[in-house]
């Protein structure tokens, strides 16, 4: 049977375990760790894939990470200079996502627009969760401009839904920040009964 680990802190530490032991982690929280290293080291011993893992990630390759691919619920800190870009983000098939910037205007309105565009186009997921921390500039924007692309849209005072083909709406809403950014910027996929009113 395998070990159950709530939370693992690896620190790029060294952890001496029983040969042939198998765990079962829920959550690593990996800042500062090595992704490639903490990969190496721990895939042989995970019993399953991790449930939720929170990192800083320096580059495009750290997304290439099998650990960080599987995991259902994805936290990233942009380790600076680095920064996550569009392209980077419709690659990932985690079922939850969020990204902290360390940098106020990583993203302008337009590169929300290109991932809700995706999302609307491509069937994501129902309950498929992705939020960016973002500035009060691009906050003041985002919703105008997804109003003005998406005639149909379903409009609240802080939320927009989105009608898709699949049967379902991408909602997007702007809720308050934490940590480094002042704002979050939400794309959730709900079954149409399910969505905000």
């Amino acid at each position: 049977h395998p070990v159950y680990i709530k939370l693992l802190n690896p620190w790029n530490g060294i952890m001496r375990l029983l040969e042939g032991l198998r765990l079962k982690v829920e959550k690593i929280e990996a800042n500062g760790t090595n992704l490639q290293l903490l990969q190496r080291s721990l895939t042989p011993l995970l019993y399953a894939p991790l449930k939720r893992l929170r990192t800083t990630v320096k580059s495009d390759e750290d997304f290439e990470c099998t650990i960080l691919k599987e995991v259902r619920y994805l936290e990233v800190l942009e380790n600076y200079p680095y920064q996550i870009r569009p392209p980077v983000v419709l690659n990932l098939q985690n079922l939850n996502f969020h990204k902290i910037s360390r940098l106020d205007n990583s993203w302008s309105a337009d590169d929300f627009l290109l991932i809700f565009k995706n999302w609307v186009e491509s069937g994501k997921k129902v309950r498929s969760c992705y939020s960016f921390g973002t500035s009060e500039h691009v906050k003041n924007t985002i919703l105008g401009k997804i109003t003005e692309e998406y005639k149909d849209a379903e409009t609240g005072d802080a939320f927009i839904s989105i009608p898709t083909r699949f049967n379902n709406q991408v909602e997007v809403s702007v809720e308050e920040g934490h940590i480094f950014n002042q704002w979050v910027v939400k794309l959730e996929v709900l079954p149409i009964e399910l969505a905000s009113h």
